[in-house]
Parts: structure tokens; sequence; C-alpha cells
């Protein structure tokens, strides 16, 4: 068996958009994203563009998948678009953290 692993340098979101991303400084886990980019001049916060679960589709080489997710608390919106990756590749499990 051969694992194929394909790293896409984007956020997921429920929207295609650019996103600002905001670290925190004492735990590198618990980076997030703020949705837009707002104009800057010098030192400028990192930005990446956003693509939605559904958009795997378009490069995935492979038909079986697990997920792991820890999108800090956006889950429930990052899944608004995964109708057509639930569809076209096997996903039997997928982590997620939450809080009870």
């Amino acid at each position: 068996m051969f694992l194929t692993f394909q790293i896409l340098q984007n956020a997921i979101a429920d929207i295609r958009t650019g996103a600002t991303i905001i670290p925190n400084g004492d735990n590198q886990g618990d980076t997030r994203i703020t949705l837009g980019i707002k104009p800057c001049i010098g030192s400028c916060p990192k930005t990446v563009s956003t693509i939605l679960l559904d958009d795997i589709v378009e490069v995935a080489t492979f038909t079986r998948a697990v997920i792991k997710i820890d999108s800090q608390g956006y889950e429930h919106r990052t899944f608004l678009h995964a109708e057509k990756l639930m569809d076209k590749i096997y996903i039997p499990y997928i982590y997620m953290e939450w809080l009870v």
C-alpha cells in the first residue's frame, strides 16, 4: 500500500476569498484566520487564499482519505461545501477536536 500526500497551501473556509493569518504567539496550534485582507504598509501579517473542501476534488489523485481537522471552532462552516468531496472520495473517518 502506498500513501500519497499532497500539500495545499490554503485555508479551508465557507467562501473563496483572501484571509489574514492570525498566529497565537504562545500556541502554534492556535493559529486562526480572519476573512479578508486589509491594505498594509510595512510589517504586514501573512495572508492566504481560502478554498472550499469541495475544491480538493479538483486536485485529488486519491479515492480514499481520512480527514483530521482543527479549524478552531469553524468546523460547522468548513463542512458547508463538502458534498462533492464526500461523493467522490471515500472518507470513513473524520477526526476533530471539540470542547464540551
